[in-house]
């Protein structure tokens, strides 16, 4: 005696159906939060600005010269010495004129040093700098 036996896939297929939209919109958020991560450009050191008064949002800006307390230097993500600042700002020159400068310098540098830096960036043409600092308490 031989008996056929008939096996039903139906209502597991059923299943995997069920679970194809929840997978999709699963990689579709994963895919946004990646994204959404990425806008900001992280800072190769830290840098405390100091803390001020009046504030202007300056968010449009593109180039971002770090200067930690020890003079230590980059600009965007190249970190460069203090006599390669003349040159790299000479070459990005004409974004810079439309755009300017954003420089966020830490705390504790000292003034002569942040003065330093600015002359060079007059000397190389630049008219627009930032000087960026974190709103205080009190705004």
């Amino acid at each position: 005696m031989n008996k056929l036996i008939k096996i039903d896939s139906s209502p597991r297929r059923a299943s995997i159906e069920n679970t194809l939209p929840m997978i999709n919109v699963v990689f579709l958020l994963l895919i946004f939060f990646m994204l959404a991560g990425a806008f900001k450009r992280p800072e190769l050191f830290p840098v405390n600005a100091p803390v001020a008064q009046g504030q202007e949002d300056l968010s449009k800006e593109n180039y971002l010269l770090l200067i930690d307390a020890q003079g230590q230097m980059a600009l965007n993500a190249d970190r460069l010495e203090k006599s390669e600042l003349h040159k790299a700002i000479t070459t990005l020159l004409p974004e810079l004129k439309l755009q300017g400068l954003q420089v966020k310098a830490d705390a504790n540098l000292a003034a002569n040093h942040l003065i330093d830096v600015v002359q060079i960036l007059a000397d190389a043409g630049l008219s627009k700098v930032y000087l960026m600092s974190q709103s205080s308490a009190s705004d």
